[in-house]
């Protein structure tokens, strides 16, 4: 027998999704646009980062019939919602000095409290697949000599060419951009997204890049959910990981440098993430300006690191796996994160 408060939420959750389906799809068409057009981006659909919109997934997570729905909601919703509380707009507004993001943090977290009962970080990476233990460091790495110049033109083709070779998912859409850095877009779930890249690839880190959102979109277009960012970005490193040696994808994708850059990107995230987490603690911080990510994005380099976890588990039970394979094997990691949110 259904309960009915449950059946309630469900008829509440029917009507957010009608609406907020149609909404988004303008919306990401739109966002996607202007970013690669270098224009001022839209705002977000109002439904989307309201209270009631988070406390009706909250509700909703108490039911196993509709937690998935409810998970996907709250991926949504409570980053928006926390960054478009007054206070946190006016502190991210402000000077980027480790102070002001300390202040920002504390915004962040007042919302957060109010909210979910947790700080802000926390709730970033519960619904992120960011575990909430971690192996602090502060050894900064050093760049990859080569990595971002000029090594050689990619053919147009070899775009192409690599997303057939990835399976060619329907609903993708490639646009090209003088200004703008590689990018996906998901217009709508398991249907339809759009890939911003520039419009000459002609370093490795910009082919790196490239890879790294066609992981993205394979995701996106193969199965109709919403990631966890960690396997989301799992599923991009996976991908990005096929220029790692020659003749593993169609076209000139591979470069030598590319596992190394691999290391120290992972690095550093770990460095970022031990600073964010470690923000209310007093110390020096480890460069003169707070970098942009933990102004902007707070809770990814967490994310970022336990991706790399997961892709590597993935390269040792597999070797190289398909792409097929990529995306049945981090579908399951994803619903035993899924079953494991609690807010």
């Amino acid at each position: 027998m259904v309960d009915s408060q449950e059946l309630d939420i469900e008829l509440v959750l029917d009507r957010i999704a009608g609406q907020l389906d149609a909404e988004l799809r303008l919306h990401m068409q739109a966002f996607a646009r202007a970013y690669a057009e270098g224009s001022a981006l839209p705002s977000a659909p109002d439904l989307a980062g309201r209270a009631s919109t988070a406390a009706v997934g909250r509700r909703a997570l108490a039911f196993p019939t509709l937690k998935p729905r409810a998970v996907a909601l709250l991926r949504l919703v409570a980053p928006l919602l926390i960054e478009r509380d007054g206070g946190v707009a006016t502190a991210r507004a402000g000077e980027p000095t480790w102070a002001g993001l300390r202040a920002l943090v504390e915004a962040r977290d007042a919302v957060a409290n109010a909210r979910f009962k947790r700080r802000a970080i926390d709730v970033l990476h519960r619904l992120g697949g960011a575990p909430e233990a971690f192996e602090p460091t502060t050894a900064q790495p050093g760049p990859i000599a080569g990595w971002t110049e000029i090594d050689h033109v990619l053919e147009d083709r070899a775009v192409d060419d690599a997303w057939r070779f990835l399976g060619e998912p329907r609903g993708l859409e490639i646009l090209r951009s003088d200004m703008a850095r590689p990018r996906y877009f998901a217009v709508e779930d398991g249907g339809r997204g759009i890939a911003v890249i520039p419009r000459v690839i002609d370093t490795p880190a910009k082919r790196f890049a490239v890879l790294h959102e066609l992981g993205h979109a394979l995701l996106h277009l193969s199965v109709d959910r919403a990631w966890p960012r960690a396997v989301d970005e799992a599923g991009a490193s996976s991908i990005a990981r096929l220029m790692e040696a020659p003749d593993r994808i169609p076209g000139r994708w591979y470069s030598p440098l590319a596992t190394a850059a691999r290391a120290r990107r992972t690095q550093l995230a770990r460095v970022l993430d031990t600073v964010e987490r470690r923000l209310h603690e007093p110390g020096d911080p480890p460069v003169a300006k707070p970098p942009w990510a933990l102004w902007h994005d707070p809770g990814a380099q967490a994310a970022y690191v336990a991706a790399e976890a997961i892709a590597d588990e993935l390269g040792e039970r597999f070797g190289t796996p398909s792409p097929p394979r990529v995306v049945k094997e981090l579908a399951v990691v994803a619903d035993e994160i899924d079953r494991d949110v609690v807010l």
